[in-house]
């Protein structure tokens, strides 16, 4: 491979003394590349710049692996390694330092993204009444299409929902929509817990998470007036969340339970999924985050299952443990895709020792 670059530039290969036109491209890659990391010490929150330098570590890492194998000995291996360790390094410091922005839709900028939805989870304190809205955001041969879809779960009467076709979008701290027999106006306050991935990073960024999830505001308070079917509620600080989902292709299969405890203190969020790679699935990744006594704890494991017993599912990631249960005449269906999704508003999630 030396011996066809060589060819090609001109240049002598680079074994060759003195000097020459690959220790002058070396040398200013070496000058961008400190360049590049002065620039995220002043500012961590710059995505091209992490992009960059984790693009030069990778090809750098893949030429020297092709270097050892066609017989360029022990050394291009060691320099393999060496640089394969610096990109893993890099990875794990834009995980820990790079602001995460929750609430910036990725659809329009990203061509290999096929979706983006965005959903609000709310209940309705008076009533007990719980919503879940959803807008969402889809990508087939290039033309972008729009859907909103909605849930209301009554305990006395069941699970009353729909969907329709929209352009609909929702704003930075409000909502508006209308449907087919259904309209909402909302706003919310983010409250006390900060937005948070609830998905690794960096399983996303390896390509290994096929679908990204940010809670962008887990504990919501809801205001504002949602009306179905001619009947009209007004909401004044209803709990809640909003999250945020994009990706190339829809998960396998997941878990997810959210749950709001405001006079107490209290959030917990967990999530049990697997990932799609072309025909094969990705291990299970488990995550959890618990907001108490203002601090927020975030857990991940990769490997392993979730235990689940019909509506019934018992997680333990790290230090948060609980048992969620969702009642099937309090479930509905959704399509997204070809893939059906059972979601459950109103159940029973149980943490440590935080009562139902």
């Amino acid at each position: 491979m030396s011996a066809l670059l060589s060819a090609l530039t001109g240049a002598a290969p680079p074994g060759s003394p003195g000097a020459s036109l690959w220790l002058g491209l070396s040398g200013s890659l070496m000058a961008v590349l400190t360049l590049l990391a002065w620039e995220l010490a002043r500012d961590p929150g710059q995505a091209p710049v992490w992009r960059a330098l984790l693009l030069s570590k990778a090809v750098s890492s893949a030429l020297f692996v092709a270097f050892a194998l066609e017989g360029g000995g022990a050394g291009f291996l060691a320099a393999a390694l060496i640089d394969a360790a610096l990109l893993v390094h890099l990875a794990f410091l834009r995980e820990a330092l790079e602001p995460l922005d929750a609430w910036a839709p990725r659809l329009p900028g990203w061509e290999a993204l096929r979706h983006e939805a965005w959903f609000l989870i709310f209940r309705d304190p008076a009533s007990g009444d719980a919503f879940w809205l959803r807008y969402e955001s889809r990508r087939a041969r290039g033309v972008v299409s729009g859907r909103c879809q909605w849930a209301l779960t009554q305990h006395a009467v069941g699970v009353h929902q729909g969907a329709w076709e929209t352009g609909a979008r929702l704003g930075r701290n409000a909502a508006e929509a209308s449907g087919p027999g259904v309209s909402w106006k909302l706003s919310w306050d983010d409250g006390p817990v900060p937005s948070y991935a609830l998905v690794p990073r960096w399983l996303w960024r390896l390509g290994l998470a096929s679908t990204m999830y940010a809670a962008a505001a887990p504990a919501a308070r809801f205001s504002g007036s949602v009306t179905v079917a001619g009947r009209r509620w007004e909401l004044d600080t209803a709990p809640g969340c909003v999250g945020h989902l994009w990706g190339r292709r829809h998960g396998a299969r997941w878990r997810w339970a959210h749950a709001y405890w405001p006079e107490r203190g209290v959030m917990v969020e967990t999530l049990a999924a697997q990932g799609r790679l072309g025909r094969w699935r990705t291990p299970e990744v488990r995550t959890a985050a618990l907001w108490r006594d203002g601090r927020l704890s975030l857990a991940s494991a990769v490997g392993g299952a979730a235990a689940a017993d019909g509506g019934t599912w018992t997680f333990r990631v790290g230090g948060v443990a609980g048992t969620c249960r969702s009642e099937p005449w309090l479930t509905c269906e959704l399509a997204h895709e070809g893939v059906v999704v059972r979601h459950c508003t109103a159940g029973a999630l149980k943490v440590g020792g935080v009562p139902e």
